[in-house]
């Protein structure tokens, strides 16, 4: 089965998602899809769901691999509508094409292919539905007991976040964690309760009952996702001020849903992905959208920061200017292994480049230096930056001078004032996702000097 398995997926370019995790065809994706699938089930029962005896999002490896088996079994015809495309696999079942669901006969014994809807904008096959219609009976009044039970836990925990924001005694770091797992725990489980309503309404369209149901778990799920985080009711916490502030930033908290980034939508070259989303960032009109945050270290591996502004970049790497007495300077003469961010938070996105920085020609200096306003040209001549000053009129007289000796003509590039040239070696590529299980992936570059990709956990 293995060998048959990994030669259609590999002929057909499948992909398969475990859970958050995609496997791009390359060879022995049998395995992978195994091994996948073994983290899958330990992440999933960090749920904590089985003290209820229910959790459906384990995914049984003999049936995992019944149903992988099914592709063997497969005409011509239905994986050529399968080519390109992705399985989904999740403890939510398997499940092939929208409204299909696989009974146990399919698990074990392979599936019948059946895609619908092949206009949608999105080429994935969707995985949903659970075994059967059996099992559907069974799980369902399970997960809603599950969520009235957890219902009630959020509600005690939120009860008591109250009262020690209103001055009672309490552990609020505490009660806020535990509060953000009964949040997950239940939104899992209602996920659950709701899938397989779902598949009994399918299997049922004329019991009114399960139609009644269905909206009564969509209303459920619906009033999760809607649910404001609690904040400070009522008069001031009686506490210090810096503890309350230390609270209010614990609970400070974004749900990201923006967009998505996929092996399918990520260019294959990372500088033409940067320079994608350096374009959308400044369409996106975000204030200094060329902003990086620079990182070096010294010889003894001192880490600093600070921003600085991308004023070019090609392919040659990632250009800045500065003073090359300053601190960044004397740091990458110690160690030319930097890093940069760009944070372009309201994209919810931020680009990771490392690499080896070097000094820019004379000449690249001199043309930028010429194309700044005189003002920054003659702040340049001015700053010995990142020296101690007594105070800032200093610096305000020394400019002053420097504008009356260079009142007449050009102002010269200093000789202690240029570019730093950042040849990358790695890029990362970030997208925030919900529930903080964001997209992430790395290029880095080998012996060769060919760029290699990879998805990375959130």
């Amino acid at each position: 089965m293995k060998d048959s398995f990994d030669l259609l997926i590999d002929k057909y370019q499948i992909s398969f998602r475990v859970g958050h995790e995609e496997l791009t065809p390359s060879g022995g994706m049998l395995e992978k899809v195994m091994v996948a699938v073994d983290h899958y089930n330990k992440q999933s029962a960090l749920f904590g769901l089985e003290d209820h005896s229910l959790n459906p999002f384990l995914l049984d490896d003999q049936k995992t691999r019944a149903f992988l088996n099914g592709f063997s079994r497969l005409d011509p015809e239905s994986l050529e509508k399968l080519k390109g495309k992705t399985v989904y696999l999740n403890g939510l079942a398997l499940k092939l094409a929208p409204g299909y669901p696989l009974s146990a006969t399919d698990l074990e014994s392979g599936f019948e292919l059946a895609i619908k809807d092949e206009s949608a904008e999105r080429p994935e096959i969707e995985i949903l539905a659970k075994e059967n219609a059996e099992l559907a009976l069974q799980t369902a009044p399970k997960a809603k007991a599950v969520v009235n039970h957890e219902d009630a836990l959020v509600l005690d925990l939120e009860n008591q976040e109250t009262e020690i924001r209103q001055g009672q005694a309490g552990n609020l770091p505490q009660v806020l964690q535990q509060l953000s797992l009964a949040r997950s725990r239940r939104h899992a489980v209602c996920m659950v309760w709701h899938a397989n309503v779902e598949a009994l309404v399918r299997q049922f369209p004329e019991e009114k009952a399960y139609q009644l149901e269905l909206q009564e778990a969509r209303a459920a799920l619906d009033r999760f996702l809607v649910a404001p985080s609690s904040g400070m009711p009522g008069g001031e916490c009686p506490e210090e001020k810096t503890k309350e502030t230390a609270m209010e930033i614990f609970d400070l908290r974004n749900e990201y849903r923006q967009a998505e980034l996929t092996k399918k939508t990520l260019l294959p070259d990372p500088f033409l992905q940067f320079e994608k989303w350096m374009e959308e960032a400044i369409k996106a009109e975000l204030r200094e959208p060329n902003a990086m945050v620079l990182s070096t270290a010294d010889k003894q591996g001192a880490p600093s920061v600070r921003t600085v502004l991308l004023k070019m970049y090609d392919r040659e790497g990632f250009v800045f200017f500065t003073n090359y007495h300053s601190r960044k300077s004397r740091e990458i003469g110690e160690n030319p292994q930097v890093a940069i961010l760009f944070p372009w938070l309201d994209l919810e996105r931020q680009v990771i480049v490392m690499g080896r920085a070097e000094k820019v020609s004379t000449g690249e200096s001199m043309r930028y230096f010429a194309s700044r306003p005189r003002g920054s040209q003659l702040g340049a001549w001015s700053s010995a930056q990142s020296s101690a000053i007594s105070s800032r009129k200093l610096l305000q007289m020394q400019f002053e001078k420097m504008a009356e000796k260079f009142r007449h003509g050009e102002i010269p590039l200093p000789d202690f004032w240029g570019g730093f040239r950042i040849k990358p070696h790695r890029f990362e590529f970030w997208q925030g996702r919900q529930n903080r299980l964001h997209d992430r992936f790395e290029f880095t570059l080998d012996a060769e000097g060919s760029w290699k990709v990879e998805r990375l956990a959130p």
